[in-house]
């Protein structure tokens, strides 16, 4: 899939603004969410992806699921869209950075700081699993930091 330029607007609702990120299902975009009149994360399935009837009951299943998770901590999506042909997830935007990113830029977290993440990730993983839901893919790219003193 090309990727979607800034100023594009999908389903005369999500206007780009730019990549949050990228990885091997999907590219992650800021849009600004013409309905709620809020800037969002719209994250859009590669269309080799987006095609194929299992991972589009994948995302119809993670959505639902996501709807039983009320956690502080956990950063869910809320809506599973069909936009022009595109299969995207909308998502509150974070104003934080990955961990990897955090990691990279300022190096190790310290003992203390990893000890807060940890406690916050198997409290938001205990939600999770209280709800029957496993994540499946908890990596360094998926969690999100406000930033370190909140850690």
């Amino acid at each position: 899939m090309a990727e979607l330029g800034p100023g594009t607007v999908l389903g005369n609702r999500f206007e780009i603004a730019g990549v949050l990120g990228k990885g091997g299902m999907a590219t992650v975009y800021l849009t600004y969410d013409r309905l709620r009149g809020d800037r969002v994360a719209l994250k859009v399935l590669h269309s080799h992806l987006a095609d194929t009837p299992s991972m589009r009951e994948r995302l119809r299943r993670e959505v639902l699921a996501a709807g039983r998770l009320r956690h502080t901590h956990a950063l869910v999506a809320s809506d599973l869209h069909e936009l022009e042909g595109h299969l995207a997830l909308s998502l509150p935007l974070h104003q934080g950075h990955t961990l990897s990113d955090v990691v990279a830029t300022h190096g190790p977290l310290s003992p203390e700081a990893l000890t807060r993440l940890a406690l916050q990730m198997a409290d938001v993983l205990a939600e999770a699993h209280r709800q029957g839901i496993v994540h499946r893919d908890v990596t360094p790219h998926n969690i999100m930091i406000l930033s370190l003193i909140h850690i």
